[in-house]
């Protein structure tokens, strides 16, 4: 079992260290295989004021962590599989989550996302939390989270874009539909 760097969030510190996961496991699943995860050479840091605690080993519980960033993502990508993605958000206070949350390609992830185990990731994730007094925002590829301690899951229905501030041209009347639409000049007979 290899050491992965381990990069946790809990309700009051940050959470770094060493975690040892399975070569045949990707670390979502082996975070929802076991209740106590064992993370070595731990350091905490408090979101109250920044202060490091170097901390041993420590024996987190599964309710303990309310999300995960993997370190580990492009060692296992054989073990991912193909699904579709929803943007969401979450609330996980002290932290606020938004990314991909992904599901089978005929169904809705979000509508099934209470039948999911308890760790969920997210792609595509950004993670904001005030840690000594300043809004922190981390962008990541992957973020595990705890779904039991969201408060809310949302889906971001439209998210406006660089895309949204041009402005179209006006369309020449002379000009050929090519859409495919049939546009009548009068009511056909």
């Amino acid at each position: 079992m290899p050491h992965i760097d381990f990069r946790g969030y809990s309700g009051d510190c940050l959470i770094r260290g060493l975690l040892d996961v399975p070569d045949d496991l990707r670390l979502t699943d082996f975070l929802n295989t076991v209740d106590l995860y064992s993370v070595h050479e731990a350091s905490l840091f408090a979101l109250e004021d920044g202060r490091s605690v170097p901390a041993g080993t420590q024996e987190l519980a599964a309710q303990d962590v309310w999300a995960v960033e993997p370190t580990d993502s492009s060692l296992r990508a054989e073990l991912h599989i193909p699904t579709r993605a929803v943007q969401v958000e979450l609330d996980l206070p002290p932290y606020h989550v938004t990314g991909f949350l992904h599901g089978v390609n005929t169904g809705d992830p979000v509508a099934v996302v209470h039948r999911r185990r308890r760790m969920i990731p997210l792609t595509e994730a950004v993670i904001e939390f005030t840690f000594a007094g300043r809004t922190k925002r981390r962008r990541t590829n992957v973020l595990i989270v705890n779904r039991d301690r969201a408060t809310s899951l949302r889906r971001i229905a439209y998210e406006t874009s660089k895309l949204d501030e041009f402005e179209l041209p006006p369309i020449d009347a002379r000009a050929r539909d090519l859409t495919g639409a049939i546009v009548f000049d009068r009511e056909p007979q």
